[in-house]
This record gives C-alpha cells, sequence and structure tokens, in this order.
C-alpha cells in the first residue's frame, strides 16, 4: 500500500504555491502571508515573490508598503532585476512625491540601461518637477533631454519633459507641438495628468479671458 508523502510546512515551494492559490482566489492578505513565509523560507526566486507582493500592495492602494517593496525589488541581485522594476519604482516614487528616491532609482538606471531615453527623461522630469531651478539646473536639464532624444526622437515621456521645459522657457508654440505628440504616444494615460495640465496651462496663458 502506498504512502502518502508527509508535507512540509516550510518547504517555500509549498508557501509559494500556496500564495499563489489564495492570490488567485482573490484572497490576497492570506497571500501576502504566504509570500513572506515562502521568502522566510528561503524560495529561490524572491524578485519574483516581491513583484506580486508589490501588485497586491497596488491593488490595495497601499502606497508605502507598495514604495517599501520597490526598495527591496532594487536591493535583489542585479540579474534578477530588469528596466521594468526601475521605471516602474521611477514613476510611482514621482507620483507619491518622494522625489529624491525617484533621483537616486534614475540615475542608478541610467547608468545601468544606458540606451533607455526614459531614464534620462526620468531624471530631466525631476528637476522640472521643483519649478524654481536655476539656470545652471536649466542646462543640466536641457542636457538630460538631448541625451534622451539622441537615444530615441519618439520615447513618450522624453516628448512630454521637452515640452514642459519649452513651456517653461516660454517657447508655447513648440511646448504644445511636443506635448501633443507625448498626449498621442500616451495611450496608457500614464502622463495624461500632467500632459493636460501643461497643455491648459498654455491654453489659459495664450486666452487669459478663458
Amino acid at each position: 500500500m502506498l504512502r502518502l508523502k508527509k508535507i512540509n510546512s516550510n518547504d517555500p515551494e509549498i508557501s509559494y504555491l500556496t500564495a499563489r492559490v489564495y492570490e488567485r482566489l482573490n484572497e490576497k492578505s492570506l497571500a501576502l502571508v504566504h509570500y513572506e513565509k515562502a521568502m522566510t523560507d528561503g524560495y529561490k526566486n524572491q524578485t519574483e515573490i516581491l513583484r506580486r507582493m508589490m501588485f497586491i500592495y497596488f491593488e490595495h492602494k497601499e502606497q508605502q508598503k507598495m514604495l517599501k517593496i520597490f526598495d527591496k525589488i532594487l536591493k535583489q541581485d542585479a540579474k534578477n532585476i530588469t528596466s521594468t522594476d526601475y521605471s516602474l519604482a521611477i514613476y510611482y516614487n514621482i507620483l507619491y512625491n518622494h522625489l529624491g528616491k525617484a533621483k537616486l532609482y534614475a540615475r542608478k538606471a541610467s547608468m545601468i540601461y544606458k540606451n533607455i531615453a526614459t531614464f534620462q527623461a526620468y531624471q530631466a522630469w525631476i528637476m522640472l518637477l521643483k519649478k524654481d531651478f536655476n539656470d545652471a539646473e536649466l542646462k543640466i536639464i536641457e542636457k538630460r533631454i538631448q541625451k534622451a532624444e539622441s537615444i530615441s526622437k519618439s520615447d513618450t515621456l522624453t516628448l512630454m519633459v521637452r515640452g514642459i521645459l519649452e513651456y517653461y522657457k516660454k517657447n508655447n508654440s513648440r511646448a504644445m507641438i511636443y506635448l501633443k505628440k507625448a498626449s498621442k504616444l500616451d495611450t496608457s494615460w500614464e502622463y495624461k495628468e500632467e500632459i493636460d495640465h501643461y497643455l491648459n496651462a498654455i491654453q489659459n496663458t495664450e486666452n487669459p479671458e478663458n
């Protein structure tokens, strides 16, 4: 007669699979418990678990916990980290006004992924968000954007940031061109709020009676 093999409750694979089941059943809190246990028990691909935890916190609108997960992801072995991990970490740190952390990650990503325009554009955008930059900083912003443009002339974020810079340089017609190009490419509406803000600002400048 066959004997059933005893399940080891400390087996990280079992904890991971249990978490996946709970996640599919939409029992996200229980999924988190088992993902954390899988990590504690030594699950091999911890980056994968952290990404899953990050999406759960995103769905639950637990922003601070989500941002802490990004910190953990970017401390993992470099071979397990992708450009998407960096891009999401930068974007959401900007969105929730953690500009220091966003700046740190953007600088690091731009050194690792030298052929991705977005990371150069992120650095420029973060500087522009200050809104009280001086002439020296404007030159740095321009340099970052030019670097991004040399990599790709059709990167959505690069186009948006170029438009914002032209707005601050009072080149409204050029700003409008770049912002509209960015808007057309921004099919996921990642930057819609920012683009619309500056398009409206230009319209209000040119038509103050409206």
